[in-house]
């Protein structure tokens, strides 16, 4: 990366059919998916039929119902990679899935607020907008206007089935003079079974595949964006 972002994450968004109340710390330490020590420091949440939430030191897991959600800010990010693949693969490969996301994001400064503004403008100009483009950048302090969130999106992906990649732009509440830029690089599978859904194993097969390539892209993106300050 150009500069170092104040606060890195990592996440991986499975949608599919899931039992929540199984996803509990001492499940994970009974199948070696957590250790003990992870286990011994872990704050739950709540663990209920419909949503288990809980996190460690470097492990938030969320899951619903229709989604299973994992982050973690600490790299190695491949650790995560590691928890996901195993907890399907090796254990839950009959959980029906059919969408993944593999999701970075990024918080770091630009080093003023006027600096912010200008990559603001840049990414959204004001002209086109005529005379509400100076209503725009009105005011003061929490009343200055400006470029509050913006999403681009590739369709035209080449290595997957179906899917999209969302890249989004927006001020940072966690950094001075901050920018937040998140990627999601979201893959579907296209012969899902009446039921909407398939088993685990092509997703993890996904997952294994693209889950170092996507984080390259990722970067790649957001340095652009970094590039900018």
């Amino acid at each position: 990366m150009l500069i170092n972002p104040e606060i890195s994450n990592v996440s991986i968004v499975l949608v599919g059919n899931f039992n929540p109340i199984i996803f509990r710390p001492e499940w994970f330490e009974k199948h070696d998916i957590l250790s003990k020590d992870d286990t011994e420091k872990t704050k739950v949440k709540i663990v209920h039929p419909e949503i288990s939430d809980f996190q460690n030191e470097w492990l938030n897991l969320q899951v619903q119902t229709s989604k299973f959600t994992v982050s973690t800010s600490e790299p190695p990010y491949v650790k995560l990679f590691d928890f996901v693949v195993k907890t399907f693969k090796e254990y839950l490969s009959h959980t029906p899935i059919s969408k993944l996301g593999i999701n970075r994001e990024v918080h770091f400064s630009a080093n003023d607020l006027a600096n912010r503004d200008r990559i603001g403008k840049i990414l959204a100009p004001r002209e086109p907008w005529g005379e509400w483009g100076k209503l725009i950048d009105a005011g003061e302090g929490e009343e200055h206007g400006g470029m509050a969130n913006l999403t681009m999106q590739i369709k035209k992906l080449d290595d997957r089935e179906k899917g999209m990649i969302n890249i989004t732009v927006q001020p940072s509440s966690k950094a001075y003079a901050g920018i937040l830029v998140s990627v999601n690089d979201h893959f579907e599978l296209s012969d899902t079974t009446t039921t909407g859904y398939l088993d685990s194993n092509k997703i993890m097969d996904l997952l294994v595949k693209k889950f170092d390539t996507s984080l390259e892209n990722s970067e790649k993106i957001i340095n652009q964006i970094m590039g900018l300050v």
